[in-house]
């Protein structure tokens, strides 16, 4: 992976596994992204509220606490967060029908490669590692 090209782009990874959370946040960084970290859904509202919007946001559905699906239907609700693009990152299935369509941008299948997750995130920000 490689460093991006012309301003850093800010990634808030919403998932409550550390092992997980320790190689996209890892991944990410690397890639040449700021990245925030939230364990469940209303920790990412409690960073979202403290920090302005990111350029996308990466999240797991199943999580305790406030789970994806709720959270993703709380950042499409509010007009401060709307327009993020949203990466669904789960084990879950694709057609989970917790998921509203039109609320995420693309779906990452646990496990997957982490220059996939670049590719994802490089997609939804408009920006390509150099």
């Amino acid at each position: 992976m490689s460093a991006l090209t012309g301003p850093p782009r800010r990634v808030l990874v919403v998932e409550d596994d550390p092992g997980v959370a320790r190689a996209m946040l890892w991944a990410l960084e690397d890639a040449g992204y700021a990245v925030g970290h939230a364990a469940e859904g209303n920790a990412a509202l409690r960073w979202l509220e403290a920090w302005s919007p990111p350029d996308a946001i990466l999240v797991d559905l199943v999580m305790r606490g406030m789970d994806g699906p709720t959270l993703i239907r709380h950042l499409a609700a509010d007009p401060r967060w709307s327009s993020v693009p949203v990466i669904v990152a789960s084990a879950a299935p694709a057609a989970d029908s917790r998921l509203e369509p039109g609320t995420y941008r693309s779906f990452l299948r646990k496990p997957f490669d982490l220059d996939e997750l670049i590719g994802a995130v490089a997609d939804a920000v408009g920006t390509r590692p150099a």
